[in-house]
Parts: C-alpha cells; sequence; structure tokens
C-alpha cells in the first residue's frame, strides 16, 4: 500500500488523503489496534496548516486523541471541501 503523502490542509486534498489513511489503518488491524495510535498515524502525515491543528490538540491532551472517529469528524470539519 502506498504512504499517504503529507496533508498540509489543502481542502482539495483532504478526501483522497483521509481515505488513503483509513485503507492503511484498516489494513494493519494488529499495528493500529486503538483510537491513539490512529490518531497518531494520521497526525504523523500532516504538514502546514494541518498540523499547527493538530498540535493543539496534542498539546491540550484532547480527548479526540483517544476517540478516532470523533477525531476524524473533528478533521473534516476543518479541511473536508465543501462546494
Amino acid at each position: 500500500l502506498p504512504v499517504p503523502s503529507k496533508f498540509s490542509g489543502d481542502r482539495r486534498e483532504y478526501h483522497e488523503f483521509i481515505v488513503l489513511c483509513q485503507l492503511i489503518l484498516q489494513s494493519y488491524p494488529r499495528m493500529f489496534y486503538n483510537d491513539r495510535l490512529r490518531v497518531g498515524y494520521v497526525m504523523c502525515h500532516l504538514s502546514g496548516m494541518a498540523l499547527e491543528w493538530a498540535r493543539a490538540l496534542v498539546n491540550e491532551d484532547s480527548p479526540l486523541m483517544d476517540d478516532f472517529p470523533a477525531f476524524l469528524e473533528a478533521m473534516s470539519g476543518m479541511f473536508e471541501y465543501r462546494q
């Protein structure tokens, strides 16, 4: 499986980025066996504005760090492209 390119916060690239991340996470359930690991994987592939958004979650020890579905919902709210 290809490794996702760094996501900088460009809304046009969000869908492809998050689908690829989810595909990888689902392909390796033993490696990403809890929500904190899943969130961490996605965060490791962020840069720019998206990384700054994630850094704030880490700094405040946000509950999103341990709730992957809620993290995805929050990330989609910030970065998903809407026409």
